[in-house]
């Protein structure tokens, strides 16, 4: 962009991350456990690193870890019985920092770190969850990504401090044959010791590490730009640069206030950031080397930076956003005999999202009684609706302070819908929207509130009775905390139970959605309550 832009990407990493400590490390997805494992976290705040005794380091993307959180069972008992004798006066839960980690949200891996006290397994989760997600170094250029990459072959180091080479090559054999990088490896000094394959971490700096990049994966693309944009010269002169900038790489659409084209002063700031030639810069030219330093830094970023924060005016009516929704949010796989579970609403609300999906339906067999969340007539596996609701309840608020809508498909009864209100008032207390805001009623011409006015707000988007039907129910609820199941002048919500569908009516858990079908669409308000 013209305008030059400070894009900080790095997180502020609390002290005692850095500092590190001692835990016993169990890691689940391989069931092994380190005993006394120093563990930190490094400056650039790119990884979790762990060093246990007589085996290779271990390192963790801290771009994958979801959460810490404050209490889990590890199912080795055997592994419980072992931390609990070595324990102080705390329990293991409680000295237990449970981390989940994943490349998605659906395989979600655990990594367990035991504290010597309660109070610093504590502290750690607490610190970690400040620093987790960092949607910054989501929009990293190049250079960063490749700077992430080399601390990750620094760090993941053997018993002896040492860089595998095995792990180097493994980097860049990815369509390039072993002995080309091998070889490579020796032209730039980098052989490192033959008899144990191993390097000198402090040998391997990031500037041998991007000349090693660019002999073995070498842009010739850019070269190619270079040398039609330079006239085939070894540099590019100012004018030539800032022609390249306005004519060919700005988008004309752009507000020519908001974002000027460039000019003499702004190019020569580039020069002089990019080019390490000193009499260049003195020139105002630009080799091939810095163009190619220039495109592959935060300069060019497909995005624009300064938005990957919240910069846009929330305080408009809500319907006036696009939100981060989620359909079928229980459902971990098909939508056919797939699988429920309650733990993908942590994920998706970590992950950012603001609308939840909770298809309600009467439980059966062992269940009967219980509201659960189901895709109906789909054969898939069941949770009880009352889990589901803990779940949003600890994490709706983790990540954003913007307001979380629970989409509710109701098909249930009329005394499990009593349960699940009874349950949204017990579970969520003061974190539920009971009532329509004193300055926002809810009446046609009056707007929604806004994002602001609802933070820290958990809304239900539902199916509704009439108006009357539902002053008076909802009194007597307020009043004696229940319902007169046979009261005649009760109504029946729209949207119901499967006992209720007459026979030869589709049967399928989404009829609505078909344009072919024959059921006549629901009908019915919807609201945010």
């Amino acid at each position: 962009m013209a305008k030059e832009y400070q894009f900080n990407w790095r997180p502020q990493i609390p002290e005692i991350l850095l500092k590190g400590d001692v835990f016993d490390r169990y890691d689940d997805e391989t069931a092994t456990l380190d005993v006394g494992c120093p563990v930190r976290f490094e400056e650039y705040g790119f990884y979790i690193v762990w060093e246990p005794k007589g085996k290779d380091a271990g390192v963790l993307d801290l771009l994958q870890v979801w959460e810490a959180r404050g209490s889990g069972t590890i199912k080795d008992l055997r592994i419980v019985f072992d931390l609990e004798q070595r324990g102080a006066k705390d329990t293991v839960e409680e000295r237990t920092v449970w981390i989940t980690y994943s490349q998605d949200l659906v395989n979600v891996n655990s990594l367990y770190l035991v504290a010597k006290t309660a109070q610093i397994a504590q502290e750690w989760r607490q610190a970690i969850n400040g620093v987790v997600h960092n949607y910054k170094l989501g929009h990293a250029c190049p250079t960063t990504c490749l700077t992430k990459h080399w601390r990750y072959l620094c760090l993941a180091t053997n018993e002896r401090g040492k860089i595998p080479l095995k792990n180097i090559i493994k980097t860049f054999s990815s369509g390039k044959p072993e002995k080309m990088v091998q070889k490579c490896l020796n032209d730039l000094g980098l052989a490192g010791d033959k008899e144990r394959e191993e390097l000198d971490a402090n040998l391997f700096t990031f500037e041998k590490f991007l000349r090693l990049y660019h002999k073995i994966c070498p842009r010739t693309d850019v070269q190619e730009l270079f040398v039609k944009l330079s006239g085939q010269k070894e540099y590019l002169t100012r004018e030539k640069l800032i022609h390249f900038l306005n004519e060919e790489q700005r988008d004309p659409r752009l507000n020519e206030i908001l974002f000027p084209a460039f000019d003499h002063e702004r190019v020569q700031q580039l020069i002089t950031k990019y080019e390490t030639d000193e009499s260049y810069i003195a020139q105002g030219k630009m080799s091939g080397d810095g163009f190619l330093r220039f495109l592959m830094s935060d300069e060019n970023s497909p995005v624009f930076l300064a938005r990957t924060n919240l910069h846009q005016d929330m305080d408009q009516p809500l319907c006036h956003y696009y939100i981060n929704s989620s359909h079928n949010t229980y459902l971990i796989g098909r939508q056919y005999g797939g699988k429920s579970s309650t733990e993908i609403y942590r994920q998706v609300l970590i992950a950012g999202c603001r609308c939840i999906e909770l298809d309600c339906w009467d439980g059966t067999g062992e269940n009967k009684g219980e509201p659960i969340i189901t895709h109906g007539k789909a054969m898939c596996t069941d949770v009880f609706f009352k889990d589901v609701l803990y779940q949003i309840r600890d994490t709706a608020f983790a990540r954003s302070d913007f307001p979380v809508i629970l989409s509710f498909e109701n098909h249930c009864s009329k005394s499990n819908q009593l349960k699940m209100a009874k349950y949204c008032m017990e579970i969520f207390g003061d974190l539920l929207l009971g009532k329509p805001l004193d300055d926002f009623a809810l009446e046609p011409g009056v707007p929604l509130p806004s994002p602001n006015r609802l933070k820290k707000k958990i809304l239900i988007k539902n199916k509704r009775l009439r108006p009357d039907v539902e002053k008076q129910q909802l009194e007597q609820f307020l009043r004696e905390g229940k319902l007169d199941e046979d009261d005649e002048i009760g109504e029946t919500p729209e949207v119901v139970g499967e006992d209720a569908l007459p026979s030869h009516q589709d049967q399928r858990a989404h009829p609505e959605q078909d344009p072919n079908s024959q059921t006549p669409p629901l009908s019915g308000k919807k609201f945010y309550m």
